[in-house]
């Protein structure tokens, strides 16, 4: 009586609770999200460096003052003052600059990457979760069911149609469904709580779990794979073009000056300009060596990296595969087993031409090819959104 009441109970809590869908778990945990706030602010960040480090150098100020004390005449003090400025020639800055926005866009590239991981993650999570709660719907109908026959047996017990041991076997039975049967509730419960945690919505909430994704063979989205890392790779490349283009004059900047001079006698006024000797000097050389050695470990690691993916891919489909394949066989037996071998196997039973044994053996058959059916489904999932992360595209 207690254990009905509690599903009863159970019953009211879904149907008061409202439910939420996968879209509306994303948007919840994407607008409250750290990982996204922590990027945004790391593009704040990188923006302002950016700014910072081409910027135009400050003026400079310096001064002199001296005692002069001369032969003849009287003694007096002498002093200047002038200002510096360095000035870049042509357009560098402006070259600097694109070289920076580049390189943070690239940054910024590989690090959407990070959000989709996250994303993908709870998809997983959600479909965990609706999985989990298919488990405990499919044990709980097994006990109700299974309830009902023990009960029903406790009857004929009474008019003596079983015997003590049958009853008992039945009774142990029972009692293992229904430590089942809390388990399975535990980690529903369990999978639900981590799936909320990362949503930020409130935990009184179920899920909707319509909205899960078809298990298919052909699960792969079409289009242009890899975007993020294929974009991040062009913006690095161009980068180092555009710093060999930087590099290729030694004469980057003068530095011009103008200086006031006060004399015991006189006033003088004067212009002054630096210019580098480049000659003197293999900087700038050395640093479009530097430029063009990473362009080229950058195609090369690159061009590693994508054959990696690929390879991994083509792992992960065929993994995919056989999994879809594995899925149906299992869904083609549980549905000879509701169709056919469980009704025979129950009528027999009550017309008392099997033995207990025989069917409870059916009926543990039958819940462990249910566990390894949704086992595989998890797993499934799993490794969908691991591909749909390993292919960097949005599937939806």
């Amino acid at each position: 009586m207690g254990k009905t009441i509690l599903f009863v109970l159970l019953s009211l809590q879904s149907l008061s609770a409202s439910s939420i869908s996968l879209e509306m778990i994303l948007d919840s945990a994407n607008q409250n999200s750290s990982l996204r706030q922590a990027i945004s602010q790391e593009k704040l960040s990188r923006e302002a460096l950016h700014k910072a480090e081409n910027a135009s150098q400050p003026l400079e100020l310096y001064g002199t003052i001296s005692q002069a004390d001369p032969m003849i005449g009287k003694n007096a003090k002498e002093y200047s003052i002038g200002i510096s400025q360095n000035v870049m020639l042509g357009d560098i800055r402006k070259q600097e600059a694109d070289i920076n926005h580049l390189i943070n866009q690239a940054i910024y590239s590989e690090e959407e990457k990070t959000v989709l991981d996250f994303n993908n993650g709870l998809k997983n999570l959600y479909h965990q979760h609706c999985i989990d709660k298919n488990i405990y719907q499919s044990v709980r109908r097994s006990y109700e069911s299974f309830l009902k026959l023990y009960q029903k047996k406790q009857k004929a017990y009474t008019y003596q149609e079983i015997s003590k041991v049958e009853l008992i076997r039945l009774e142990v039975e029972k009692e293992q469904l229904y430590a089942q049967l809390k388990e399975v509730q535990r980690k529903q419960h369990i999978s639900r709580e981590n799936l909320l945690r990362f949503s930020h919505l409130e935990h009184n909430q179920t899920m909707l779990c319509a909205d899960i994704y078809p298990i298919n063979a052909e699960a792969l989205p079409r289009g242009n794979h890899f975007v993020y890392t294929k974009d991040a790779y062009r913006k690095r490349m161009e980068s180092l073009q555009k710093k060999v283009q930087r590099y290729a004059t030694s004469l980057e900047s003068v530095e011009l000056s103008m200086q006031y001079d006060k004399e015991m006698d006189m006033d003088r006024y004067s212009l002054g300009v630096s210019i580098p000797l480049g000659f003197t000097s293999q900087r700038s050389e050395q640093k479009r060596l530097e430029a063009l050695h990473q362009s080229s470990a950058l195609q090369h690691r690159y061009e590693h990296t994508m054959i990696q993916k690929q390879n991994d891919l083509s792992t992960l489909q065929s993994e995919l595969k056989n999994k879809v394949m594995l899925i149906e066989s299992l869904r083609l037996t549980l549905k000879n087993y509701q169709n056919h071998l469980l009704p025979l196997i129950d009528k027999s039973y009550n017309a008392g031409e099997s033995s207990v044994i025989d069917y409870l053996l059916t009926q543990q058959r039958y819940r462990q090819l249910q566990q390894e059916y949704y086992a595989n489904q998890k797993s499934y999932y799993h490794m969908l959104f691991q591909l749909y992360t390993h292919i960097e595209k949005k599937d939806k």
